[in-house]
């Protein structure tokens, strides 16, 4: 027979269903599986937030480690939006001629991430090289702190904090 939930759990679960991953839910109810974690939510009516499960706890002010990778897309590079079949990939495209600058900022990207992310020489550009990164990256970047201006003539993006 299924353990009843307590309002502590339940609790729990409201808060941080809508913005925070499965697993994470899970660690601070750990008498609950994932899927008991998910049925529970669909029977109280919560929804999730878009994109909350592949992506870290997005902080709710600027830090400097935001600051950072937005210095270095502001400075040195851009990012491209791929859709295919309903699924979108970010990539960040650095036009920078150091391969070793690259790693240094994909290895970062990773740890602020927790993502792996794959570097690729980008052949359209001189010596410039693309991170294939997830949506989780791009809401991360675009977090309710900062808006996005593009701009379609160039392909770029402007960044400002509020």
């Amino acid at each position: 027979m299924p353990r009843k939930w307590s309002k502590k759990e339940i609790k729990i679960l409201e808060q941080d269903y809508g913005n925070k991953q499965k697993k994470s839910i899970s660690k601070k109810l750990p008498k609950r599986s994932v899927s008991s974690i998910t049925h529970k939510a669909i029977r109280l009516g919560i929804k999730r937030d878009l994109g909350a499960e592949r992506g870290s706890d997005i902080p709710d002010k600027p830090t400097p480690k935001i600051g950072y990778v937005l210095g270095v897309i502001i400075g040195d590079g851009s990012i491209r939006i791929k859709r295919n079949h309903g699924h979108s990939q970010y990539n960040v495209k650095l036009d920078i001629t150091s391969k070793e600058i690259a790693n240094r900022f994909k290895v970062f990207l990773e740890k602020l991430t927790g993502k792996k992310l794959k570097i690729t020489e980008h052949l359209s550009c001189i010596k410039g090289y693309e991170f294939k990164i997830y949506r989780v990256v791009f809401k991360f970047l675009c977090a309710k702190n900062f808006f996005l201006l593009s701009y379609p003539i160039y392909n770029r993006f402007s960044w400002f904090i509020t």
